[in-house]
């Protein structure tokens, strides 16, 4: 399996993937996907596997907050608990790294317990917190925001001087 950047001929396999992955996430119109393959290549990635999609992590950076919004994640539902979410976390993670993001977000439905384990897992591997930082609800959804502060790794802290 690897671990590639999200493009234009992956919308119809992904869709499909989250179609699968309901009612946690939801595939939305191919235009909101085309959007993130050419303007958040950076952030935007599948597993795949002899051709077939077997992840999707679509995040989104925000300059504002000075963090990467993980706006949806889904693995193949034969394939969960594999370690597919975590392939595409590491891939954000180091995406953050380049970007000189330090801070990820999330917002996950709190009856999603697949993807609940999967945070607190990358927080331990992280040595991170996982913290709420909001909660949003209507009358038909509810998430809950999640935030951690990732380290930097020692590769990122051997770019940079320190002058006395």
């Amino acid at each position: 399996m690897m671990i590639r950047q999200f493009m234009t001929e992956d919308i119809v396999k992904v869709q499909c993937l989250l179609e699968a992955g309901k009612p946690y996430v939801v595939p939305y119109r191919e235009y909101v996907y085309w959007i993130l393959a050419r303007y958040c290549k950076e952030t935007c990635f599948v597993a795949e596997q002899d051709n077939a999609i077997l992840g999707f992590l679509a995040a989104l950076p925000s300059p504002e907050r000075e963090c990467l919004f993980v706006w949806q994640i889904v693995s193949e539902y034969r394939k969960r608990g594999k370690g597919i979410g975590m392939q595409l976390l590491e891939q954000v993670k180091q995406s953050m790294e380049r970007l000189g993001l330090y801070r990820l977000e999330i917002s996950v439905d709190p009856e999603n317990a697949a993807c609940n384990r999967l945070l607190e897992k990358a927080a331990a591997l992280w040595d991170c917190q996982l913290n709420v930082s909001g909660k949003y609800q209507d009358d038909t959804f509810s998430e809950i925001v999640y935030f951690m502060e990732i380290q930097k790794s020692e590769e990122s802290r051997k770019g940079f001087r320190t002058y006395p």
